[in-house]
């Protein structure tokens, strides 16, 4: 009995001096990850500029069978569908000036979505954890806004969708394009519950 209450303040320091070398590799793990975001949005501008390039090109050899088909051919596709794809191919060629458009029609501000990681004017370690926080939900919602716009790249492309398929590739380029702009939709909802 008495060798356990021994122990325990062996046990307290070494939680401790764990707790401040996680705390310490947490803070770093935070830094490095935060220097990291502009490349991040450079990497999805060019992957929208590359899969909108690859989307028009596929439409347009789509067109171009569509209009070399002759009487003996059966092809069930009509135009609708090439120019639907043609369409999100500029969409995502254009994905900085469509962002910009859409933060200025929701937000009345262009500056919503300047870069990856957000501004803070505290030093706490709080704001310090929150601001990669921030900049990974950001980048979740990049992946969400391109994935939304490859399902309906694909539900276009086959003509005959599976039900559910353009409604689930909206609600990704909607909860994509909140969670980019995710101070913004913290104000938006604070405002409207708490405001």
């Amino acid at each position: 009995m008495i060798k356990k209450y021994l122990s325990l303040p062996f046990v307290v320091l070494a939680l401790a001096a764990d707790h401040a070398v996680a705390d310490a590799t947490m803070a770093s793990m935070m830094a490095n990850l935060q220097s990291q975001f502009g490349q991040f949005d450079q990497f999805f501008k060019a992957l929208f500029y590359m899969t909108g390039v690859a989307l028009i090109f596929s439409a347009v050899m789509r067109l171009k069978k569509f209009g070399q088909r002759t009487a003996f051919m059966h092809v069930e596709a009509g135009i609708v569908a090439p120019a639907a794809q043609m369409f999100i191919g500029v969409a995502m060629i254009y994905s900085p000036q469509m962002m910009d458009t859409l933060n200025e029609t929701f937000w009345a501000s262009t500056s919503a979505n300047d870069s990856m990681g957000y501004s803070s004017s505290g030093s706490s370690t709080y704001e310090q954890l929150i601001k990669p926080m921030k900049g990974i939900i950001i980048l979740v919602g990049m992946v969400a806004f391109f994935r939304g716009w490859l399902i309906l790249s694909r539900s276009a492309a086959q003509g005959q969708t599976q039900p559910g398929t353009i409604s689930k590739g909206v609600t990704h380029i909607v909860g994509g394009f909140l969670a980019i702009n995710i101070q913004m939709t913290y104000e938006l909802i604070y405002g409207t519950f708490y405001g």
